[in-house]
């Protein structure tokens, strides 16, 4: 029997083709094709299950950037809250976390800079923001730190 377009159907294919086999061949046929399905399948899903893994080991990375990142941030806005601070009150003590805050500060740049090590787009960004971050103390909360001590030390000759 023919199909619509005139050719023989895969049915017809296949029984000529068994027809013509011993029964030993059909058994291995039989068991083969089944087998060989079962291990295309497997290589597939071993395949995804791969891709899969790998996905989620970059979502993680990815995830403990941003994480590193926002504690930065939060450490640079810690360095203008603790600076804000001293010069409103002028005591020393406001003051005293400063420096750990930079020390952690740059710490915290430098694991960064570890995370993306291969990725110099973002090594580029990270040099920006630590030459932005240290060209604001130094131009900026150091004089004012250094001017607010000075109205402190008149305010105190003043008052003697």
């Amino acid at each position: 029997m023919a199909n619509s377009s005139g050719t023989p159907g895969i049915q017809q294919s296949i029984r000529r083709f068994l027809s013509t086999r011993s029964i030993n061949a059909k058994i291995i046929v039989g068991f083969t094709l089944p087998v060989a399905l079962m291990v295309l399948v497997s290589l597939l899903s071993y395949q995804d299950t791969r891709s899969q893994q790998e996905s989620s080991q970059l979502v993680n990375d990815t995830q403990s950037v941003i994480s590193q990142a926002h504690r930065l941030s939060k450490l640079t806005l810690e360095l203008e809250a603790i600076e804000r601070q001293f010069l409103i009150i002028g005591t020393e003590t406001t003051l005293e976390p400063f420096q750990e805050i930079q020390n952690q500060w740059s710490n915290q740049l430098a694991q960064l800079r570890e995370s993306v090590a291969s990725s110099p787009e973002k090594l580029a960004q990270l040099d920006k923001i630590a030459e932005r971050t240290k060209l604001w103390i130094e131009t900026v909360a150091e004089p004012e730190i250094a001017l607010r001590r000075t109205v402190d030390g008149q305010g105190v000759a003043a008052a003697r």
